[in-house]
């Protein structure tokens, strides 16, 4: 059974105090916040009984960056599929005795605005 998993990750800056500005160089530190500058949203495919890999070619920097022939950029380099990917094997065979495989794929992560980031 393959689940798709989703995880966001903020982007942002080291903490900064939060000051009091209605009374000039003698305020008192109210707190502190987080100044976040964007999210990456992460999608994971976990399966648990994988027969095929993924190609080289479907991981974010190995496809070629220009067509050897054409000798222009390549856009499916720049829309690389898959950041990383983990695979166990299982001592199980299809009944065409291709191997079985648990896995668990990573897309490459997709910047986002932090606002975008469901909670709830």
């Amino acid at each position: 059974m393959a689940v798709k998993v989703t995880a966001y990750r903020l982007r942002g800056g080291q903490i900064q105090p939060r000051m009091n500005c209605s009374g000039g160089a003698t305020s008192a530190i109210a707190g502190f916040y987080m100044q976040t500058f964007g999210a990456e949203k992460i999608v994971t495919d976990i399966d648990d009984a994988k027969t095929e890999l993924l190609a080289s070619t479907d991981f974010q920097g190995q496809k070629p960056t220009t067509d050897p022939v054409l000798g222009i950029r390549d856009p499916a380099y720049i829309a690389s599929t898959y950041a990383k990917a983990s695979y166990q094997g299982k001592p199980l065979r299809t009944t065409d005795g291709d191997l079985v495989y648990s896995a668990s794929e990573e897309h490459v992560a997709e910047f986002i605005d932090e606002d975008q980031i469901g909670i709830g």
